[in-house]
């Protein structure tokens, strides 16, 4: 109903400005690869030096998708691309999976 998905959205804005850095949001970022590229670096990965770690984001650069976008931010952490599951894959894996898509590149991300 209405109702419901106002007080969902509600909820959800409610939450993301609060300042509890203990919750993580799944949220859907939709960006356009454009001249620049997507804009972002990323760190960790199955095997890496610190052990098996997710896929963050490491660096949004200046120039790019993600910082036109305003939305990735350093430390996300990135469970898909284009609904491709990142769990259990080495970083040169998702780097390889990113540099692959083309267009708009869907990620989902905690933040």
């Amino acid at each position: 109903t209405d109702t419901k998905q106002r007080c969902e959205d509600w909820a959800v804005n409610w939450i993301s400005q609060q300042s509890f850095s203990f919750i993580k949001l799944c949220k859907s970022i939709s960006l356009e690869r454009g001249p620049d590229g997507l804009g972002f670096s990323i760190v960790g990965g199955f095997g890496s030096p610190h052990g098996d770690l997710p896929i963050y984001v490491k660096t949004v650069f200046s120039k790019g998708a993600a910082a036109e976008d305003g939305r990735l931010k350093r430390g996300d952490q990135v469970i898909a691309v284009n609904s491709q599951s990142l769990e259990g894959v080495t970083h040169e894996e998702a780097v390889c999976i990113l540099k692959k898509t083309k267009g708009t590149v869907t990620l989902t991300v905690l933040s």
